[in-house]
Formats: C-alpha cells, structure tokens, sequence
C-alpha cells in the first residue's frame, strides 16, 4: 500500500507539471503505415491526466496487491476483474512491460475447462491474450509459447464441433475465429523446433485423393512459424510439389500466405543463389492461373475446380478473392531484393505486368476486373510500406518498379466501373509517398489531359479522385507547388450539387490540400532563397483569395442542399460531413487576417439566409468557425445573432419575430458556442440573459432551442477536449515565420518529441459560471414538479413539460459537473482515482448542492420518482415518455456516450487509412489530435462511471421496471430503452429485473398489455443472458416460457413465440460445476449439489409440460426443445427422457417429430458416443504414396471421452429395444420416416405461422452474427438442425449425382440406434428394411415409390455405416440381406430413387475397411457380368454402375483390385450402344483414374489400354467408345479431376482435334468442349510439358489433319492458350516454335484458319520483344510484296502486262499477321508500329477484296483502341505517319467512350 501511495504521489506529480506548462511530450517512435486502430499512438503523453495501469495489473499476478485475489492461484473469481483492467490498459495504449508473466497466468484459462469458469470468461481470456501478444514485439523478446496445447486444444474445436450436448456446447463456447487469432498471434513465439514437429505430425494427412489433405494444409498453415531451424529449400520443394495436387482458390491463398510469411521472415539478400529462383516460374505461372483472364477470342470454359470440403472452411478466408490478391501482392514484394543486380524477380514481375497490361483498359471488362483490381492496389501499397521501411532499395530500383506500373494505374484510373478507379486511386495514393517526381508528371499530364477535353464525365470524377488521393507528390517538388494554384482553380467547377460525385471529389481533394498548408494573409517571399521558393510563395499569395472563393461556392451548396437529397440520405451525409471539414480546415488555417475576412463573409451570408432545409449543415459550419478562433469568432459571429435575438433597452427581451426565426437564431447561437470554451466568460451576461428570457418564452419550440443553447454552453464550459488541429504546432503557429513565410511549414512532418498539444480544460471561472445556470435552471424546475406533486393543478401540463425539458437539458450538457465520486470510509473524495483534469471539478462539486445535502442528481431522480408515482395514479400519461427521457438522462449519461464515442472512433479509423503516411510521419498532426482526444474520451467513459448508486437511483429503476411492462405501448417503448441501458451500467440490478419479470411470466393475474411488456422486456439480451448465468434464475425463466399455454389471445401466444426464439438465439447454458470463487471447499461442493438438484427438478418438470397432450402442439415443441437444450453427458439421461422423445417420434405431429429425431440423435451420441482410437488410418501419405495400403502409418487420433457408465448404456440400450419391440411403435417409428419423406413442401409450416416463425428465427441463429458464440450459436444450430433440415453430403458418391431425398439427421439417427446395441439392432433394422424395398413397393404411386425407397436408403446406409460396431456373425447376416436388395435395386428401382441408394451406398462405405466392402463389391461385380450388351434393360445396367461408381468413389485408392476389376468392365463395355449406360461407364472411369493417379508419375496402363481404343484413325472408330472416352474426361474435368488426369491428354490430344469433324455432331460438340478445357489445364511436369508441346508440333504433319481444316483451326487456340498459360515454364525457344507453327498456319488455303492463326498470333506477339516484332513484321511484308496488286484492267490494245505477285491466301496471311501485330499492342505505341502502320497502309487499295477488307479493319481495331490518347501518342508519329495513319479508318468521334 505504501508503495502505491508513493506511486500515486509521483504520477500527480508528474501530472500536474504537465497540466501547468500544457506542454504533452513522448518519446515513442511512430509506427510505420498501415497501422490499425488497435496500435497504439506514439503520443499517449498527449492525454491529460495520464496514468499507467500496467505496473498495478503486474503486480496481481504474483500476489503483491493483497486487496485482490491474486491470479499466481488461479482463483477464477479475480480474472475478470484483471481482464478488464488488462483490456483498458491496452485501450489507452500502454506498453507491454512482461508479456511472459501475462502470457503464462492466461494460457491456463485459455485451456481449461469450460464448465469450470464459464464460457464467457473464456472467451475474454482467450481475446485479451491476443491483445497481448498482438501488442508486443516479436523481436527482443524471451517469451516462449508451447504450441502443442494450443494444437490440442483446436482440434478438440473440430472435432467436439461435430458432436451434440453440453460439453461441445462449451467448448465451442471460444469462437473459432478468436482461437484462430490467437494462434497466428503465438506461433511468431513458438519454438524454433516447433517447424519440423508440426511437419511431422501433418505427414500421415496428405493423401491428395481424399479430403483430408485439405485439413492439412489449413493446419499446417495457421500453426506453422514464419522462421524456425528447418531448411528453406527443403521447405519451398515441399509446398511446390504439393500445390498442383489441387486446383482451388481456397488452395491457393493458403499457400500463398504462407510463402508471403516465410519470404518476409527469411529475407534473402542474394537472389540468384538463393533458394527461391528454382520455383520463380513455376511461382509466376501461378500468379497466372490465378488471374484467370480469357485470351480474346479463345473463350472456352476452365475445369471445374475440385470441390472443396464444408468442414474445412473454417481454415479459409471469407473474403476469397480480396485474399488471394493481397497475399499475391505481398509475396511479389517481399521476393524483391535490393540489390538489382541480384533482384531476379525485376525481369519476371514485368513479364507478368506487361501480360495482364491490356486488361486494365476502361474498354476491357469481365470476371477478371475485381481480381486485377485489388491486385494493383495491394501491389502498391506493399511496395511502398516495403520500400520506406528499408533504406536499401535505391531510387533506380523506385524508378523501375514505377515504370512498369505507370501504364496499369492510369488505364484503370478511368475505367468505367467502381473497383478499377478506386483502386488506382489508392494505389496512387501508397506510391505518392515514394515521392517520385516522375510519377508527379505524368500524373499530371493525364489529369490536365482531362480536364482540357472533358470527353466523359467519368474521367474527369477518376482524375479528381485521383488528385484527392497524391497530396504528398504536390508538396515533394516545387513543380507540384507551381500546379497547385491552376488545379484548385480548375476543380472549383466541380463543385455541382447537380453532380454529387464530383463535389465529394473535389471537396476532397480540397480537405487534403489545405489541411497541410496554412495561409496567411500578408505573406513575403524571402530574398535569401527566391528561386527555390518562388512556386511556394506564388501559391502562399493565392491561398487567402481562393479560399474566400471556396467558402462562397460551399455556402452557396448549402443553399441548395435539398438537390443532393434526391441523391438519398447517405449521399447528403457523406457532402455534409466533407463540407464540416472543408470549412473546419478554412478557418483553422487561417491566421488572425484571413480567419476575420472569411467570419464576416459568413456573417453577410447568415444576415440575408435563413436555410431551413439545412439547419444541421449550418451549425457545423458556425461550429467549426468559432471553434477554430473563439475569442474572434464570438465577436464577430455571435454578437450579430445575440443582437437579432434580443432587443436592448431598459429591459432586455426578445425581439417580436416569428417563431421560427427565433428558434433559427437560436439554433446558430447554440452551434456558435458548442466550442467557446473560455471566450464564453466574456459573454457571461449575453447569454444567462439570452438563457432567461428564452426560458420563460411562451411557446415550447423556443423553450426547447433555448434549453439547447443552454446544454451547448454548459458542455462547452465544463468538458475538456483540444482547443487545435492545426497541422502546426501552436509554436510553430505564432512564430514570425509563418507571418512571412509559411510555405515554411507546408506539409510540415513532426516526431512525436517534438509534437505539442493544447487542451481546454475547465477553469474556476468557467465552473461557477456553469453551476450559476445550472442551479438557477434545476432549482425552478425541481421547485415547479414539488409544486404539481403536491397540488396538481397549480401548474399547466405546458410548464411542467418545460420543467422536464429543463432537467433533461441540465443532466445532458452538465452530465461531467454531476458524476459524482466515490468517497473513502472517512467520508472524503477519494481522488487517487481520479485524472487531473477533473480535480477542479471535484473541488467545485459542492456548490452544485440546491438542499439538504443532496446532489443534484439525487434530487433530480428523487423529484422524477415522486413524479411518475403520481402521473401514474391520475393515469396522466402524456408526460411519461418526456419523464423516461429524462430518468435515462440521469441514469445513464455520464458525460462520453458510448454510442458516439464509437463513432468518432469509426470515422477516425477511416481518415487514418486515407490520410496515413508510411514510414515518414504517421499521420497528419490533426488526425493524432483526434487520436489523443478518443483516447480521453475511452478513459473518460470509464472513470465517470466510477460513482455511487445512491438509493433514489434504484427507486428510479423501480419506477421505469413499471413503465415498461405499462398498459400503455407508447410509454413503454421509452422506459424500455431508458431501462436497458441503465441495465448495461448498474449491472448488479439486472438478477432484481429477471426475478420480478419470471414472476410475471408464471402470473395467469396479470393484464394482457402488462404481460406483452413484460415479454418484450425480457427479449432484452442482456436479461436473457443474466437469466441463463444462475441455475436459481433458469427454472422459473424456462417454465415461465411453457405456461404461456395458460393464455388464449393469439398476440400473447405469438409474444411467448418470440421470447423462445430470443432465448434460443442468445442464451447458454450454465454449468452445474460451481465456479471458483472465493469460498470454501465445502461451499463449492454445496453450491454444485444444489445445481444438480435444480437441473433434475427443472428437466423433470418440463417433461410434464411435454408430455401433456392437452396441451397445444407449440408448447410441447418448446419444452422439448428446452430440454434438448439442457442435455449433457453429467448427469445422464434418465429413462423418462428417452422414453419422451421417443415417443415423440411416433407423435402425429410432424414438428415434434423433426425435434424428437434430432434429440435421440443428441441422446444416441451421449450414450454410446463414436470411438476415434489409436489405430491404422489407411487414407494417409504413406500407404496412397507407395499405392499399398498395408504400408500406411500409425496415426494417433483423439479418443473422445466421458463415455457413460455401462450401467447407463444398458438402461439406454434397453429403453430403446423396448420401443422397437413394441410393434405399434416399431412399425409407426418407420412409417414416419417414410411418411415425412411424402409431405409435400406446400404442406410445410409456413413462415406466418408459429412453427414457421420458430423455423426462421431458428435459421437467422445461424446466418447472423451472434454476439455470444458457442451455446447461444449452438442452440440456434440445434433449432436450425431439427427445423430445417440441411441435405449436406460427403463427397463420397458420384461426382454428378446428390441424394434428393436422404434425410442427414434420419441416417445420424439410424446409426446411432446401430452403434448402441450392435447386433440386437439387427432384426428390427431387417424387418424394416424388407418393407422398404424396391421390389415391394414398385405398385404405389411415383410418390409414396420416392419415400419408399428414401426410407429404406436410409436404413441401408445407417446399416452400413454401423458395420464395424457388429459381430462377424451380425457381419454375415447383414450381408445375406445386403446383396439380395441391391440385386433388387438394379431391377426394381425407379430411376428417380437411385441417386438415394446410389448415395445411400457412398455414404454407408466411406472410408470402411476394404475387407469389408468386398462382399458387396463382389455382388454388383457378378450383376455387372449378367449384363449381356444385347440385353433390352439399359436401366439396369446403368443402375448397376451407378452403385459400382458409389463403391469406388468411398474405396478410393484402398482397393486396387476393385480398380482394375472395374476398368476391365469398361473396357469390356465402352462402346454400348445406349448414351445413359456409356454415361455411367465415364463415371466410373472418372473415378478410378482418380483413384489410381500419382503426382509426376507415368499415367496407369490400364486406362491406357483404354484411352488407345480411340487412337490412330480415330474418325474410324466406333462412335460409341469414342463418346464414352471423352464423357470420361468430362467428367473429370467438370468433377475437379482434371489433376488426375493430366497424364493421359498426350494420347488423348490427337483423337479429340481429329473428332472435330465427326459425323457425329453431337460427339463432335463434345469433343469441342472437352478441348477447350483440356487447352485450359496447367502441366507442372516438365517431361508431361515436353510430351505435349511436342505432340503440338507434330500433329500438322499427321494425314488427318491435312484433310480436316477443323483439326487444323482447332489447334491453333490450343497451342495460343498451352502458350500463354505456359510462358514462364517453357524455354524461348519452345515459344519460338509454336510461334513458327502459327504463323505456318497464315498460309493456309482455307479463310477460316487463316483468321484462327491471326488471332493466335496476337498472343504471341505480346509474349515478343521489339526486335523480334520488327522481324516478323518485315516478314509479313516480304510476303505481301513491295507494292499492292492492282485491280485487273480491260483487255484491249495498251493493255499492261500483268505483274506477277505471291497467291491471294498468302497476300491475305501476310496482311493477316500485320494487323495480329497491330492488335497486339492495344493501347500504346512501340518503336515500331508507326513504320509498320504507314508501309500498311499501301495496301488499302489492293486488288484483293480479302486484303482491302483485312487492312481496313486493322487500321478501326487501332483507332478504336488508341483514339482516347491521341492526344499523347500523336508525338510518336511524323507528319506523314500522322497523315497515312488517319487518313484509314479515323472516327471522327473525339472520344470512343462516346
């Protein structure tokens, strides 16, 4: 204690020497760009009254405070408490001193149990350790996590958040995302070995072919360290050999984020002998495939990506796209190295820029527009964090990285969309801090490029956004100075309330303009420096007249504000709040001069307007003028509206004007003094008389303002907040430079050392004027109400509506002057809690005493108790909304609403991210200002609510608990609201609230009106919540829930309705474990006794209530719900709650049903829960690598414990056998199953009625939010489960077939049943299953048939899926049944059922052991043979491979015996002569190459054998093999398997181009469409990429293709597309020689291949250098001939001899290739295109009609792309390029967007 009396003493010491000298200093460091806002400010010394909490917080971790309980012991009572001192400590940024000692008291909290300390408090512990090592340093630090717990304890997460009851519940309490947090904010501390153990334990998991590989990933990537003792190489070999294992997005942005970490944490210097250059192309062609961008006219379809798992989203991003750019952008940037002679990234990041380059044209859109543009601008701000954070990178490697961007950044600036502009903009605006004077100009260049033409309107508003965006380039080089003054001439013009868009811009543009330059009116140049300087003092000399201009045309948008409304309300907010800063920023950098010119321009404004359409705008203003310059804008503003207001004389009064110019004036008076502060003692006699005499006003409007002048003098008086924002400090602001020379201090920067900050803090003078209002106003208005209490009559209702006004008004602007503080014991202040700031309002406290003692508060809430006792008496209820207003002003406000301070923090979150500067400043001074001051009010929110809770505050809570369960719905509404915010404040009222409420409930008594309020009360979320933390408060609360059964009116019963749904959506269930708290043992031990008795008391009783059956169907749903909700493992089940919920099963109602299946599937788990045991796991890296399953490894999998006793499994096991003997409720139990498969969806409950209203609040549980995750979410994911059922499946069936009709719960349910009693399950299942067959039921209607076979799919896979819970004896008797109805289901069956047994069988062999699928597979093997191909039944045989495609999909790689079997069935089979059989035969062919791939490893004979059926002569083979070999392919290909059979296109490639021309169209469109997608695959093995491109380059020499120009077309996009997509892979000299096919293919006899080879030569081209453009260009041209052919003249005499000259074809070619050159550079200008288009056009006049029409359009497609930049690409043309160029195809349209 006397240690901290001593610290006390030296902090006040330390405080008050700041306050004296207002000078706020700090010498932390400013952190670098991009920071959020929970980093913390560099300038925390800037607050008054600073103080740490820290050293305390620490000093409760080992016990040294004895007051608290101390954490070293974990008593779980004191954590919440030391939490949230934690938590404020690290609002008000203070550093973390010991993170170990932190780290180490939360970690056992984190990892408890739930049950033991709640799960709230869990998942505060689990957020504030995140905080914690969020905020401290990773480097310099010994503090040292163990992963493994937190390995533990998420899998326990996934794997318990697929398990029902209690303790899943629980578990899940912590939100996955937080625990995902956390772990990305530990790992930096793992341990250095933590890389290779986590490698290893992920090793058994990656298995390509089945789903887990994707749970690998997803762990390897959260938990795997950025640095560690493992070997680069070895790791990057790694992650690229499996990355082409799947092609998926979510696949991809985990790889990539995992690179991006590694590369910033192993940063290496050299990169050419590092270990990344060996995976560069392979990494670039990534960024590639990724961008998925069309190839102009090849526009063919991508394989389908590989579906990903539902239970492994929970790894993912839930912004995918946004994602996978921004980890592509960082992994680019931190690849980059300094050195540029080593920088080999340099050479293939231009590549890939100068590929995607055309893209971000305005005239190119499609899918690939919001990838690419969130792709520049998170490249950009990379860069420019990376590249001012390290010193290294020279300004050569600047200038290079800005070259190659320059061209994509402009393009995208005036795209027509939303996405390209705005992120160009914010690209621009990160790379303005590089402070490039090149990027300056040629950002200039194009913005006055627009403004000069104004050609579309977009542009313009890009170009002024754009200018917003680079204010830091302006101030960099006297040459942005010399722009500024003619930009914001021009942009004035922009201001256009007619055009919404371009006023936000400009008004922009101007915020960030002049909130770094201040003006002074008389400014000098300096003749020491003229040159230099000229440009700043040219801009300093216009400064002070425009922003004259600037606030005419901003006063004049006022005027005309009701134009933007038509806009809508965000519109109108967004320009009024950038009107607010605009005119803030005016006055507030303007010196004494400028600041009395521009008030008296507002003055002259406001004496002649009146704008009531824009009275909130006008105070703004009015408010930001004083506030900028009180003492000259009170005496130039506020006297003019003080004298329009009050007529002088003898006796001062208001002026005989209408009302509504008073309460005009009024309102400008009120905004005037909002920020006086001091300057308001001046006018103390003004404005109490201005107070007075509008006070006594008749009429209430003018009260009302008057009362709101009077709240904005008191808040202005007695709050504290800064006094400037100016971008200089006051030092720097009064010095005598800034009176000559302020360019001196343009985008001055600052560090925090030297920064300053001054802040209006309340003087004596201030205060007493504040507490003479305040008692002269609260005095007559208390006296008043006394008055009407004691004599009703003696005042009019309207006098005592103002007395309320009045009291309301005090409590709001005085709310700092009546937060009362604590006292000692001895009756004193204890101001050792208090800030320094708020002394001298203590000490000033008692004035502020009107009687007997008695605060001002109290007696307001004393007065206000009295009178609402008496309102409601007399039934007097007008007034009882104005007087709940004013008992929440007294209860609840305290001086900083939480509301608003939420919202400052909000909109200062986004000035930062706009106005932030990376590695040079932070941020603007005025925005650290705005920092300082949010974090005051974060403090200031805290300690005024620090106060007693005096009796007359309770009586007040009393008094609004009546009011709002009030007969009147008027008054309740309020007193709600009133009461649910004191309830967030005065929590420990909360348990009084709930019991008096409960007991409303259960009160038949009780009026309608008084019951609907009491349950709208209760949906309070705060009382449902405190109602489910006390096992005293939740019995009466959840059977007050079922006796609203008692009452008959309809809107009672929907009320209850909605108050289960609210209670099911926000509520959790408490333990029965008592918590640690500070007791006894013997405490606690009764304590848990007595919740026992309590929870079997409560679930007893509402088994009364569900098992009533007079009772309506809606409330024994409720109470069986409630008890779903309650079940849990501890204690278990009894009898009668199987017995209920079974019978509940059979009930005829059909909502009961549904709950009763779900709860025996939560009783059944609980029971006999899924053993996961240490054994051999044979779907894992080892055994699929080496193709034998024999060898897999010994994986260790979590047990899942707390098993019941057997005695409790027995008495369960029993209960069941007994309902399934009983043969009325065995039979009804599957007849309800088969029935509630035949209800129509017309028949389901609609949303109107109360099960529909139940269902669809049930489902919002679900989609929003839940600000209590874990049992709350888990509750409303039970309702949702049992009320909608989700159909959700594992991919375990045919790739192309899903189970309509099957039932998720209804299988869970039937295993259950299985997995408890094992073989005694047998002959119930049988008995039903003989019921449900095919066979038995193909008489019934095409509906009852569906839900027939539904039903007995259903038992078959619960069957199935139970096999390893059997004997071997109970194995063999359920195959004896198995194989005789699969037999019938390929005989019986109806096709419309067979995706249900199909699915039945996926589901029911999924990862089972292979020995026992094989009796199965035997059986369809031996019906498959019976198939004779001449047999009539094609339905049976495709029936028969369907469930064959079933077994293989679930066997997978297991069972190579059954692999080959089934290709032998194919190959046998392919060429069927029915189109559904051959489809089947694909399936199951798709699926076994799945099965039996390997990563680069030759592809299996056996499909070979297979796949050369269709080789050779192609167009000779059967039609029918052909068509079953490429539906196998497609299949794959729209399955996700395209990965698995990439080893087979080489074989494949000839028969589908020579298929082109088939006969067959239908065959042939098939083999079209698989072509375009085999074109699109990615080969990553070198020799399967040699094969390939060989097999390109030898087809044309093939006979078939030389006969079929369709296989001659239909290569050429193949080999565009393999080139694109292979650029960064394939040698220069393989693109050469596809190039070389290509152009070969422009001599082609035919037309049509002709224009194919031209547009694939496009491609190619843009892949070309200059020097090899300029070569094939004189190519064409050699080819083309020197001059063009003329036109054949008349035979006669003097006729010419004709002029030999090459074929038409090859003339044609030649032009054909010239213009794919032209087309290929788009939107600029190489050195050789104006040569090349003036040779060209030569030719317009040929005698060829084909080359005339070829060169024509060359020359459009180049005006159409070039003529927006005319302007600037005409000067790389000479007169007579210029001249040739436009006298072909010119448009005399100047722009093409018109």
């Amino acid at each position: 204690q006397q240690q901290q009396q001593q610290q006390r003493s030296n902090h006040n010491e330390a405080t008050n020497h700041l306050h004296d000298t207002g000078i706020m200093t700090d010498e932390a460091t400013t952190p670098p760009h991009f920071s959020k806002w929970d980093k913390p400010l560099p300038n925390q010394a800037l607050l008054p009254g600073q103080h740490e909490l820290m050293p305390l917080i620490l000093s409760q971790l080992g016990g040294q405070d004895t007051s608290l309980p101390s954490l070293a012991q974990r008593e779980f009572g004191a954590l919440r408490h030391w939490l949230r001192q934690l938590n404020k400590a690290l609002d008000l940024g203070e550093k973390i001193v010991d993170a170990n000692s932190i780290a180490e008291a939360l970690m056992p909290f984190v990892l408890a149990d739930a049950q033991q300390i709640g799960p709230s408090t869990q998942l505060k512990a689990v957020q504030t350790l995140t905080r914690v090592l969020k905020k401290t340093p990773k480097s310099g630090e010994s503090l040292v996590i163990d992963w493994r717990p937190l390995w533990q304890r998420f899998l326990t997460y996934l794997t318990l958040s697929m398990i029902a009851g209690y303790e899943s519940q629980a578990m899940l309490a912590i939100n996955g995302w937080k625990l995902k947090e956390l772990i990305r904010r530990a790992r930096p501390f793992f341990a250095s070995t933590a890389v290779q153990e986590i490698r290893k334990e992920l090793l058994p998991l990656w298995c390509p072919v089945d789903d887990a590989v994707f749970r690998a990933q997803g762990l390897l990537c959260l938990f795997m360290p950025s640095k560690g003792s493992f070997e680069l190489k070895e790791l990057l070999d790694d992650i690229f050999d499996k990355w082409p294992w799947v092609t998926r997005a979510e696949w991809d942005t985990q790889w990539l984020d995992l690179l991006g970490r590694v590369a910033k944490a192993n940063e290496c210097k050299s990169m050419k002998s590092g270990p990344w250059k060996e995976h560069l192309p392979q990494l670039f062609t990534r960024f590639l495939h990724i961008f998925d961008i069309s190839l102009g006219d090849a526009k063919v379809e991508r394989p389908h990506n590989r579906p990903y798992p539902g239970t492994c989203y929970f790894f993912t991003s839930r912004h995918q796209t946004s994602a996978k750019m921004r980890s592509m952008a960082k992994l680019i940037v931190q690849l980059f190295s300094p050195n540029a002679e080593d920088d080999i990234i340099m050479p293939h990041f231009e590549k890939l820029m100068k590929v995607i380059e055309p893209y971000y044209h305005p005239s190119n859109s499609g899918s690939w527009t919001e990838r690419l543009s969130q792709f520049l601008e998170h490249l950009c701000c990379f860069y420019a964090r990376r590249i001012l954070k390290n010193p290294e990178f020279g300004p050569t490697h600047t200038a290079k990285f800005l070259q190659v961007m320059t061209v994509p950044i402009f393009s995208a600036l005036y795209g027509k969309g939303d996405s390209m502009p705005s992120a160009a903009a914010r690209a621009l605006h990160a790379l303005s801090y590089l402070k490039s004077p090149t990027l300056l100009s040629d950002v200039l260049e194009r913005v006055n490029l627009v403004f000069s033409t104004f050609t579309a309107t977009h542009q313009t508003l890009s170009a002024m956004d754009a200018l917003s965006y680079i204010q830091p380039l302006f101030f960099s080089t006297p040459e942005g100075i010399q722009q500024l003054p003619a930009l914001l001439e021009i942009t004035l013009l922009g201001l256009d309330v007619n055009d919404i868009g371009k006023t936000l811009s400009a008004l922009a543009f101007y915020g960030s303009i002049l909130s770094w330059t201040p003006f002074v009116a008389e400014a000098s140049l300096a003749p020491t420096s003229p040159a230099e300087y000229a440009a700043h003092a040219s801009l300093a000399a216009f400064l002070p007249g425009w922003v004259s201009v600037l606030l005419e045309r901003l006063l004049a948008l006022l005027s005309q504000l009701e134009e933007a409304a038509k806009h809508g309300d965000a519109t109108r907010n967004n320009l009024q709040n950038l009107i607010t800063i605009v005119v803030h920023v005016l006055f507030m950098q303007a010196d004494q001069t400028v600041f009395e010119t521009l008030a008296q321009q507002l003055n002259n404004f406001l004496a002649y307007n009146t704008l009531s359409q824009a009275k909130a705008e006008m105070r703004s203003v009015c408010s930001a003028a004083v506030y900028s310059n009180p003492e000259a804008g009170m005496k130039l503003l506020f006297v003019p509206v003080y004298n329009k207001l009050v007529k002088h004389g003898a006796e001062a009064k208001l002026r005989n004007s209408a009302d509504a110019e008073l309460i005009w004036n009024l309102h400008l008076a009120s905004s005037l003094v909002s920020r006086g502060g001091t300057a308001l003692v001046a006018y103390k006699q003004q404005l109490t008389t201005l107070c007075k005499l509008g006070v006594n006003h008749s009429s209430y409007d003018v009260v009302k303002a008057t009362l709101g002048l009077l709240q904005s003098i008191l808040k202005s008086l007695s709050l504290t907040y800064p006094l400037d924002y100016r971008s200089v400090t006051p030092g720097d602001w009064k010095s005598p430079e800034m009176a000559s020379q302020p360019w001196l201090f343009y985008s001055r920067e600052y560090s925090a050392s030297t920064l300053s900050l001054q802040w209006h803090e309340p003087n004596e003078e201030e205060l007493t004027m504040s507490l003479e209002l305040v008692n002269n106003l609260v005095a007559k208005s208390c006296d008043q109400i006394e008055s009407y209490i004691v004599e009703p009559k003696s005042i009019p209702k309207d006098e005592l509506k103002k007395s309320l006004a009045g009291l309301r008004c005090v409590l709001h602007g005085a709310s700092v002057l009546l937060s009362e503080p604590k006292t000692t014991a001895e009756g004193d202040v204890d101001q050792s809690r208090w800030d320094t700031s708020s002394r001298i309002v203590i000490r000033n406290l008692d004035k502020c005493h009107v009687q007997s003692g008695d605060s001002i508060r109290e007696r307001i809430a004393s007065v206000l108790h009295r009178l609402t006792r008496q309102l409601v008496d007399s039934r007097l209820l007008d007034l009882l909304p104005l007087v709940c207003k004013v008992a929440s002003a007294v209860l609840n406000d305290r001086g900083v609403s939480y509301g608003s301070l939420q919202a400052r923090k909000q909109l200062y979150g986004f000035s930062k991210i706009k106005y932030s500067r990376p590695g040079s400043g932070g941020l603007p001074r005025r925005l650290i200002v705005e920092r300082a001051y949010v974090q005051y009010l974060m403090r200031e929110h805290e300690r005024l609510w620090m106060v007693p809770h005096a009796p007359a505050y309770k009586l007040l809570v009393d008094d609004l608990i009546e009011l709002a369960i009030h007969d009147s719905p008027k008054t309740r509404k309020p007193a709600q609201g009133a009461l649910a915010t004191s309830l967030h404040h005065f929590y420990f009222w909360k348990r009084d609230v709930v019991v008096r409420m409960t007991a409303n409930l259960n009160n038949v008594q009780l009026s309608q009106e008084n019951l609907l309020g009491t349950l709208s009360l209760l949906q309070n979320k705060t009382l449902l919540r405190a109602a489910c933390k006390d096992w005293r408060l939740l019995p009466p609360f959840v059977l007050g829930l079922v006796h609203g059964h008692k009452h008959e009116s309809v809107m009672v019963q929907a009320a209850f309705t909605s108050l289960f749904i609210a209670f099911a959506r926000n509520a959790s269930c408490p333990p029965l474990q008592a918590q640690l708290q500070i007791c006894s043992s013997s405490q606690l031990s009764a304590i848990t006794k007595r919740n026992f008795e309590v929870y079997t008391g409560l679930v007893e009783a509402l088994l009364q209530y569900a098992t009533d059956c007079k009772l309506h169907w809606r409330y024994q749903l409720i109470a069986s719900a409630c008890i779903l909700f309650l079940l849990r493992r501890d204690p278990a089940p009894s009898a009668a709650v199987w017995n209920h919920f079974l019978l509940a099963a059979v009930s005829e109602i059909s909502a009961l049903r549904e709950v009763a299946r779900y709860a025996l599937c939560v009783l059944l788990k609980i029971a006999q829960p899924k053993i996961i045991g240490t054994g051999k796991i044979d779907n894992n890296y080892s055994g699929w690598g080496s193709g034998r399953p024999e060898n897999a490894d010994v994986m260790g999998r979590m047990k899942t414990s707390g098993i019941l006793p057997e005695e409790a499994r027995n008495e369960a096991k029993s209960v069941l056998q007994a309902f399934l003997s009983d043969e009325k409720h065995g039979f009804s139990f599957f007849k309800f199953l088969r029935q509630d498969h035949e209800t129509p969806t017309s028949q389901t409950p609609t949303p109107s009625s109360p099960y529909g209203a139940i269902k669809r609040a049930a489902a919002l549980g679900i989609t929003l939010p839940s600000a209590s995750p874990g049992p709350a979410a888990q509750s409303a994911a039970n309702l949702t489960a049992f009320l909608h059922i989700p159909k959700m499946w594992p991919l375990s069936h045919s790739p192309l077939i899903s189970p309509p009709n099957l039932t998720q719960v209804n299988i869970e349910m039937l295993k259950g049943m299985v997995r408890l009693m094992g073989d005694d399950a047998l002959p119930y299942f049988f008995t039903a299953l003989k019921q449900y067959t095919p066979q038995s039921v193909n008489s019934k209607s095409r509906g009852d048939e569906e839900a027939f076979n539904a039903t007995g799919a259903e038992i078959l896979a619960a069957l199935l899926r139970g096999v390893k819970y059997f004997s071997r004896d109970g194995l063999e008797q359920l195959l004896q049944i198995v194989n005789p109805l699969l037999t019938s289901v390929t005989k019986y069956a109806p096709p419309e059922s067979m995706r249900d047994w199909q699915g039945a069988v996926g589901i029911g062999l999924n990862r089972l052991d292979v020995s026992r699928v094989e009796p199965i597979w035997n059986c369809l093997v031996a019906e498959a043979l019976k198939w004779d191909e001449a047999d009539s039944s094609s339905l049976g045989q495709c029936k028969t491979y369907q469930l064959i495609s079933a077994v293989l999909a679930a066997v997978s790689w297991r069972a190579p015996n059954m692999n080959m079997q089934a290709i032998e069935l194919v190959k046998q089979r392919a060429g069927n002569a029915y189109k559904h059989v051959r489809t089947e035969f694909a399936t199951v062919l798709a699926i076994v190459m799945r099965n039996l791939w390997r990563p680069f490893s030759r592809p299996d004979e056996a499909v070979l054998g297979i796949v050369r059926l269709i080789r050779g002569d192609a167009l000779h083979t059967a039609s029918q093999t052909l068509d079953s070999v490429l539906r196998a392919f497609a299949i794959a290909m729209y399955s996700g398997y395209a990965t698995y059979v990439t080893g087979y296109i080489p074989y494949l490639l000839e028969p589908v181009l020579s298929t082109q021309q088939e006969a067959d169209r239908e065959v042939a469109g098939e083999a079209k469409q698989l072509l375009g997608q085999l074109a699109q695959l990615t080969y990553w093995d070198a020799s399967l990429r040699s094969e390939i491109l060989h097999k390109m380059l030898e087809l044309p020499a093939v006979p078939a293709f030389e006969d079929s120009w369709h296989a001659r077309a239909a290569l050429l996009p193949v080999s565009q597309i393999f080139a694109f997509n292979h650029s960064f892979l394939l040698a220069a000299g393989d693109v050469q020689k596809l190039r070389e096919a290509v152009v070969v293919r422009l001599l082609d006899t035919r037309t049509e291949v002709r224009e194919f080879a031209s547009g694939s030569l496009r491609s190619f081209a843009r892949m070309a250098s200059d020097e090899e453009m300029e070569k094939t260009a004189q190519r064409f041209f050699d080819g083309l001939g020197s001059t063009p052919a003329q036109k054949r003249l008349q035979r006669g005499a003097g006729s010419p001899s004709p002029v030999a000259v090459q074929p038409e074809h090859e003339r044609h070619g030649a032009v054909l290739g010239l213009a794919a050159l032209i087309s290929s550079v788009p939107y600029s200008i190489p050195i050789w295109l104006p040569n090349l288009l003036l040779r060209l056009s030569a030719f317009e006049g040929d005698a060829a009609p084909a080359v005339r029409k070829s060169v024509k359009h060359a020359f459009a497609e180049f005006w159409r792309t070039h003529q927006d930049m005319w302007v600037l690409q005409e000067r790389y043309f000479t007169p007579e390029q210029i001249e040739a160029v436009k006298g072909i195809g010119a448009s005399s349209t100047s722009s093409y967007y018109l």
